[in-house]
């Protein structure tokens, strides 16, 4: 029986396809970074620069993008980034042009109204709605209240009640103890709809 021996091919060493950019670096170039002039194009390899991982590594932290420009462009780069490059405005107010637009286009009623909604409200009657629930308009009678009221009305109204039925004033007396009682309850259910 013969025994063939089977050893391993010499490969011929490729080429590689890019060398290190780096002055007197024979290895290959398998990093790319960007030039200082911005020209880099992710689509077209030539317009990078070439380097193996030691030199590449080097580039980079030598590279400075804010290295020509002033103080003041520096700054303003940073605010930019800080909104990803979006415009904003001071909390507070919108100061758009189109807000001023829209200052600028008054409506019948006297106030900006840019997609005429409340002029087809005008034209259309509309059944009228009481902002309160009945329980709510319930408790307004009771503390004797006109809606819109502030909760510095309500609390005095509230002690004024509360002092006239309380059943230590009136001494037992069932109906002023039933009275305080709704008061209690329509203090409760105010407090929430004030306009302050």
């Amino acid at each position: 029986m013969k025994f063939t021996l089977f050893t391993k091919r010499k490969v011929p060493k490729t080429i590689p396809s890019r060398m290190c950019e780096a002055i007197n670096c024979p290895k290959p170039a398998d990093y790319r970074a960007p030039k200082k002039d911005g020209t880099s194009d992710p689509q077209q390899a030539e317009t990078w620069h070439w380097f193996c991982l030691n030199h590449v590594k080097i580039y980079n932290q030598s590279w400075n993008y804010f290295s020509e420009m002033s103080e003041a462009e520096v700054i303003d780069t940073w605010r930019k980034d800080m909104t990803w490059e979006r415009p904003s405005w001071p909390l507070g107010g919108w100061h758009g042009k189109q807000w001023k637009t829209y200052q600028s286009r008054p409506s019948e009623q006297g106030f900006a109204d840019p997609f005429g909604l409340f002029d087809q409200a005008i034209n259309q009657p509309s059944p009228l709605k009481s902002p309160l629930t009945a329980d709510e308009q319930q408790a307004t009678k009771t503390l004797d209240l006109n809606f819109p009221f502030t909760f510095k009305q309500l609390q005095a109204t509230y002690r004024d009640k509360v002092k006239k039925f309380h059943p230590d004033v009136n001494q037992g007396c069932l109906k002023a103890e039933e009275t305080f009682k709704k008061i209690n309850h329509a203090y409760s259910i105010l407090k929430n709809h004030t306009i302050d």
